[in-house]
C-alpha cells in the first residue's frame, strides 16, 4: 500500500532493474520469467492471472506493458502498477 507517487517510485524502480531497491538481477530474472499458470481464473479477481513472484504479468489472454516481460498489480477502485522492464517504465 503506498500512495501514487511512492507505487509509481518503485515502479520505475524495477523497471530500471531493481537496483535502487536492493534487488538482485537474479530476483529481477524471477520476476520477469514466465509465469507458473496454476488456475485459469483468479477466485479474488475473478479474471484470468498470472503472477510470478506476486506480481500481475501477462498471460494467454491478458496484456499490458509493451511485452510479456512487464508486471505489475492492480489497486482499488481500477488503479493499476507497472513495470516494463524493455520499455524502461514504470
Amino acid at each position: 500500500m503506498g500512495t501514487a507517487r511512492a507505487i509509481a517510485r518503485a515502479y520505475s524502480a524495477f523497471a530500471e532493474g531493481g537496483s535502487d531497491l536492493g534487488l538482485t538481477p537474479e530476483t529481477v530474472a524471477r520476476i520477469v520469467a514466465p509465469p507458473v499458470v496454476t488456475r485459469p481464473v483468479d477466485e479474488v479477481l475473478g479474471v484470468p492471472s498470472y503472477f510470478s513472484l506476486g506480481f500481475l504479468r501477462p498471460g494467454p489472454t491478458v496484456s499490458f506493458g509493451s511485452r510479456e516481460r512487464a508486471f505489475g498489480s492492480p489497486g482499488a477502485g481500477g488503479s493499476f502498477g507497472l513495470a516494463d522492464p524493455d520499455a524502461r517504465l514504470g
